[in-house]
């Protein structure tokens, strides 16, 4: 899905990085038919790594092929045809080294067949890093730096987020926006952040708080709830 999303955006990205870690074969053959005008860089690896080294072992690699700019992406998200072209847009103008939007669309995935998309919500109070992670991009010094402060993790912090944004961020000059969000959110059952957010039977799960790194806003949480109920009658 994500590499037919970058084939599909107005501005394609020179090289596309996947890593896949803690499966004991590679799934690369699916994207064997896509006809893509860009290199595609596939990292299988068997084991298990901790959660840091799930980022730090693909952006090291597109650091080694010469990237300019990094565009941090997660494969159970989506991104508008604006998405690259926009960030680097960002980047450029406001002279900065790292951009996140403050907003992001949202898709919740119930069970067993119901999709419910959302309207803008505020990924600044949900999301460590001030905005939707997968909107996040940045330049090449910001990324060397990451990925120093991701083999490191001095302060053994449990996900690359939260080292980007208790450590790396404020070495940099970064800039946090509200524009048109290029990124949709999709909640599922999978996801650690958000999967308290999903409501099964007639009865509305009461959401979850979990301290800094899962604040729901008001607004969403209601529309939630509004969509359950509609669903329960």
């Amino acid at each position: 899905m994500l590499v037919l999303q970058m084939a599909n955006q107005e501005r394609v990205p020179d090289v596309v990085c996947i890593h896949q870690n803690g499966t004991p074969e590679s799934y690369e053959s699916i994207i064997s038919d896509i006809a893509a005008d860009f290199e595609v860089f596939w990292i299988h690896t068997a084991k298990d790594l901790p959660r840091e080294h799930w980022y730090s072992v693909p952006i090291r690699r597109l650091l080694e092929a010469g990237c300019s700019e990094i565009f941090w992406c997660d494969h159970d998200d989506l991104y508008f045809r604006n998405h690259i072209s926009r960030g680097l847009k960002l980047l450029h103008e406001n002279q900065v080294d790292f951009s996140v939007n403050k907003k992001a669309e949202v898709l919740i995935l119930k069970e067993p067949y119901e999709l419910h998309t959302g309207k803008y919500f505020n990924a600044a109070s949900t999301m460590l890093p001030g905005g939707m992670s997968s909107s996040m991009c940045f330049n090449r010094q910001f990324a060397d730096e990451f990925v120093k402060d991701l083999e490191t993790n001095l302060e053994n912090l449990n996900f690359a987020d939260h080292i980007l944004t208790r450590i790396t961020k404020k070495k940099f000059k970064c800039h946090h926006h509200e524009g048109q969000a290029t990124t949709v959110y999709v909640c599922h059952p999978g996801t650690v952040t958000s999967r308290d957010w999903l409501v099964s039977g007639e009865e509305v799960k009461t959401v979850e708080k979990r301290g800094p790194d899962l604040v729901v806003t008001s607004e969403l949480e209601d529309w939630v709830r509004q969509t359950a109920k509609k669903d329960s009658n």
